[in-house]
């Protein structure tokens, strides 16, 4: 997988992917995050060039020098999605920038399934 360069630091995508993992599992209505299945497309495949990536958390370095991350979650039926998917945003920037230091430009919120009886 290719290192991601920010602000001339290079990072490995799996340590973007651990601080993420962390970050997404201490927030209230979300299960876990979840790998795409062979059918995604959209942002996760732009960012891979492939339909089929195996990845939770994909990550790639905008034009303005910025991660930007996707991620795709479980959620636990009756959070509101949109409240849901902020606190998830605002727990993977602050994360990305306490953990690792380097701006985030956007986290895109992909809510892949939904758990009934959590």
């Amino acid at each position: 997988m290719k290192e991601l360069v920010v602000n001339g630091m290079c990072i490995a995508p799996s340590v973007v992917e651990t601080v993420v993992t962390r970050a997404v599992s201490e927030i209230e209505g979300v299960t876990k995050l979840i790998a795409p299945n062979a059918a995604a497309t959209g942002f996760v495949g732009a960012l891979t060039g492939a339909k089929n990536t195996p990845q939770k958390v994909v990550s790639a370095v905008d034009e303005n020098d910025q991660l930007r991350i996707a991620v795709r979650i479980e959620a636990v039926y009756g959070n509101p999605l949109p409240e849901l998917a902020a606190r998830v945003r605002e727990a993977v920037a602050n994360a990305i920038a306490t953990q690792i230091g380097v701006p985030v430009g956007a986290v895109d919120v992909y809510v892949d399934s939904m758990q009934f009886n959590a």
